[in-house]
């Protein structure tokens, strides 16, 4: 009966603890790969692709031409997608000022003078998918942890 209190004391550590640690791991993992599939993950792999670029319509030169939606010369975008605990919850974010731009399509402002409505790219947001990898996930540990 002690190992069995014992386990359960173990779970609600998990469930206190660490859950969101796990979260925000997959979660991010999840989310940097739109960048990678230049699509979103919602209900099943690459699901809502991104519009194409007018650099890669012949229209670009050099690695430009042929370089990956959204990444940029350095990539940042995609790096910036962090997680941090808030209480209970698991915030998941990307604070490039320009990220929301991207990831909703909206009306944007170049060089401070030139508007623009930017195509939405979706690379964060509610998906289905995320919710089965994040299952799985917590299912695995938390059948880890019963079986020590």
């Amino acid at each position: 009966m002690k190992d069995f209190i014992n386990k359960i004391n173990q779970l609600q550590n998990y469930i206190n603890n660490d859950v969101q640690h796990d979260i925000g791991v997959e979660a991010v993992k999840h989310y940097k790969q739109s960048f990678h599939d230049e699509a979103f993950s919602d209900k099943s792999e690459k699901d809502m692709p991104w519009q194409e670029v007018k650099r890669r319509q012949g229209k670009g030169k050099g690695a430009a031409a042929n370089r990956k939606i959204l990444t940029g010369e350095t990539g940042d975008l995609a790096e910036s997608i962090q997680y941090h605990k808030e209480g209970r919850d698991t915030v998941i974010e990307a604070p490039k000022v320009y990220a929301e731009i991207h990831n909703k399509g909206l009306k944007g402002k170049a060089f401070g003078k030139y508007s623009f409505i930017m195509p939405k790219r979706q690379f964060i947001g509610p998906s289905v998918l995320l919710l089965k990898k994040l299952n799985k996930r917590i299912a695995n540990r938390m059948a880890t942890i019963m079986k020590r």
